[in-house]
């Protein structure tokens, strides 16, 4: 499934709710999505999307 622009809005305002400091990025946007980052990132890109780009994360 290629991602799109509103997955990776929808996933950043969900991101925002779930955070308790209301903080998000791309990192986190790419968790909810079960993507990478570096998906998320050239969306972000593509788009001129306000979202914090961050390097890839780690699963635990």
């Amino acid at each position: 499934m290629a991602l799109i622009e509103e997955d990776v809005r929808i996933a950043y305002a969900a991101s925002k709710i779930t955070t308790g400091n209301n903080r998000s990025n791309s990192g986190r946007v790419a968790l909810w999505l079960e993507a990478s980052v570096d998906d998320v990132n050239q969306i972000i890109d593509q788009y001129s999307l306000p979202i914090k780009k961050t390097a890839a994360i780690s699963h635990f």
